[in-house]
C-alpha cells in the first residue's frame, strides 16, 4: 500500500506515492520470471526431442513399419515414429527436422539469459541491466518489424 503522509514538505523535496514504479517494478519481475520458466522449458523440450531423434536415428535401420505405442508412450515409441516417419519421406527431410532441437536449446538459452537480465535489472534497480535489457528488446522489435516488412513485400 502506498498512503501520503500529512506531513510538512520542505522547498525543493517532492511528496508523492511512487506506487507506480513499484508496481511496473513488480510487473517487470513478472513477467520475466515467466519468461524464464519458457526458456526453461524449450531448453527441456531440446533435450527431451534430441533424445527422441538420437533414438529414432538407431531404429531407422531396423525399417520399421508402423507407428504405435503398444508398449506405452515413451522415448522409444517417439523414437520409433521419428524412425518411420523418416522412412516415408525421405533423408533430406529428415536431416533438416534434426536441427531442430539444437534450435530449440539456443532459443531457451537465449530467452532464459534475456529473461534473466530483465529480473536482474528490476531486482537490483541497476540502470546499466536496464540500458542493455531495454537495447536487447529493442533489438529484437526491430527485427521482427523488418521481417514483417519484407514478408509482405
Amino acid at each position: 500500500l502506498c498512503t501520503l503522509a500529512n506531513s510538512t514538505v520542505k522547498m525543493g523535496e517532492k511528496k508523492g506515492c511512487d506506487c507506480g514504479a513499484k508496481f511496473c517494478r513488480f510487473l517487470l519481475i513478472l513477467v520475466n520470471v515467466l519468461c524464464m520458466v519458457g526458456g526453461i522449458a524449450l531448453i527441456g523440450a531440446g533435450v527431451a526431442v534430441k533424445v527422441i531423434v538420437d533414438n529414432g536415428n538407431a531404429n531407422i535401420s531396423t525399417a520399421l513399419k508402423t507407428c504405435d505405442f503398444r508398449d506405452g508412450v515413451n522415448t522409444q515409441g517417439f523414437a520409433n515414429c521419428f524412425a518411420f516417419f523418416c522412412d516415408r519421406v525421405g533423408e533430406t527431410t529428415c536431416s533438416a527436422l534434426r536441427s531442430f532441437p539444437l534450435a530449440f536449446v539456443i532459443l531457451g538459452v537465449f530467452i532464459f539469459a534475456l529473461a534473466f537480465l530483465g529480473c536482474l535489472s528490476g531486482v537490483k534497480r541497476n540502470s546499466f541491466c536496464i540500458i542493455i535489457y531495454f537495447f536487447l528488446l529493442l533489438v529484437i522489435f526491430l527485427g521482427q518489424f523488418i521481417i514483417a516488412i519484407v514478408a509482405f513485400l
